[in-house]
């Protein structure tokens, strides 16, 4: 009887420690937060963030500001995160957000970063009109910064 007692607790230990060895070894996918900076108030009644028609992401919260500014807090699934880069935009389409680009090409981004948001087609277009002058990009990078501060005082 001990030797059969015996035989179960090490085939136990040997079973939990390789469990826990799998455990260790699996990795969690990782949301990360960004910030969307818009003017006015965007019109979101659905919380999904959609990119070509998947969702990639939630929104969190909407902090508005007496200055017409709000700032939208956004979490991206971590397998969409390299496609947020520095011309990523997001506009608000039919009540959720999605994502657009401005310019040919972006800096990656780090999480926290603020980007720009359009509360319709119209203003983003505008938006592109007007920056076409300089880099789309840089325009979008300064514009979120300067409406980020501007709630942030």
């Amino acid at each position: 009887m001990r030797n059969f007692l015996f035989i179960g607790l090490i085939a136990f230990l040997f079973l939990s420690g390789c469990a826990s060895k799998n455990v260790k070894e699996a990795s969690i996918p990782q949301d990360k937060i960004y910030n969307v900076v818009f003017e006015g108030v965007p019109e979101i009644t659905d919380k999904r963030v959609l990119s070509s028609g998947t969702q990639i992401g939630d929104v969190l919260l909407e902090t508005p500001s007496g200055d017409e500014l709000t700032v939208v807090k956004i979490s991206i699934k971590e397998a969409y995160t390299p496609q947020i880069r520095s011309n990523t935009v997001f506009v608000v389409e039919k009540g959720y957000l999605k994502t657009d680009t401005i310019g040919e090409t972006g800096e990656p981004v780090a999480e926290g970063d603020r980007l720009l948001g359009f509360t319709g087609k119209t203003k983003l277009l505008w938006f592109k009109t007007k920056a076409k002058i300089s880099g789309l990009s840089k325009a979008a990078k300064n514009k979120a910064a300067e409406l980020y501060n501007k709630v942030t005082k």
